[in-house]
């Protein structure tokens, strides 16, 4: 087997586990989603003021 079988073998066990997961713990999935979610927008969303409005 070569490195690319083996990482691939890897992956797909781990996602078929983490759906696994999902599915058993789907309120806890939802919450996780919920706070990636928030980070991002918090993160698009900084006002940044420019020269002018600070003057």
């Amino acid at each position: 087997m070569t490195f690319f079988d083996i990482f691939s073998t890897v992956f797909e066990f781990l996602l078929v586990a983490a759906l696994v997961w999902g599915i058993f713990n789907e309120h806890r999935l939802l919450a996780f989603e919920r706070k990636i979610v928030a980070y991002f927008r918090r993160k698009s969303f900084r006002v940044v003021k420019s020269q002018r409005a600070i003057n």
